[in-house]
């Protein structure tokens, strides 16, 4: 489904959803879906994601273990930096001995040549890609919890960090995230009864307990 706009006869301009098959082929029924409704439903859930520790703490885990992954050089000139130490301590020890060749002085200035670029390579890769913490990244993605939906730009961030599609069926949503099995499926009738809570905050129908009705510690 891609975007379409359309302007009411009062100039309102309305955005939808539309299958672009169904609109100009009219070989396929599903009809068109409201943008707004969509994004209302994307983002409550994902605030919703968000809220939920359980699942933070396991996207957390998992981008702490894939900086690893990912940053694949910088391990490998650790493991050859380790492994250089040790040549050079067995060139020395082997000085230390009195087995000296004509080749030992070299070989020695080679090593000492290869770990001296080791470590100013590894220095500027961990400047380049810092390794973050499990509190920094936390925090990071907590951050989000203070989105404001009403404002555009927020909005967008929060759907392009967490969201990785979105198929919405006759019946129902199905909002996946760009984390291993998150995805939350809401049929209509679930989403409706959201929306009618959101739009009754108040509590003037019953939905939700209003704060401000209630004595004591909050």
């Amino acid at each position: 489904m891609s975007g379409v706009s359309g302007t009411s006869s009062t100039g309102t301009k309305h955005r939808y959803y539309h299958c672009f098959v169904a609109k100009k082929k009219k070989t396929c029924d599903k009809k068109r879906i409201s943008k707004t409704f969509i994004g209302t439903v994307v983002v409550d859930y994902t605030m919703q994601m968000l809220n939920d520790t359980k699942i933070v703490n396991q996207i957390v885990d998992n981008c702490f273990k894939l900086q690893t992954k990912e940053n694949a050089s910088l391990p490998a000139m650790e493991s050859r930096l380790i492994q250089t130490q040790k040549e050079i301590d067995n060139v020395m020890n082997a000085i230390k001995q009195g087995i000296i060749t004509p080749s030992t002085k070299s070989t020695l200035e080679q090593l000492e040549h290869e770990k001296e670029n080791l470590e100013i390579a590894i220095t500027k890769e961990q400047i380049e890609r810092p390794t973050l913490s499990k509190e920094q990244i936390k925090y990071w993605i907590c951050k989000f919890r203070f989105a404001n939906a009403d404002i555009e730009e927020q909005k967008k961030r929060l759907i392009d960090v967490f969201i990785n599609a979105i198929y919405v069926y006759d019946d129902k949503v199905l909002v996946t995230f760009n984390c291993k099995d998150g995805e939350i499926c809401a049929t209509f009738d679930e989403i409706n009864e959201m929306l009618t809570q959101k739009e009754n905050a108040d509590n003037s129908n019953g939905y939700q307990r209003s704060p401000l009705n209630k004595f004591g510690d909050p």
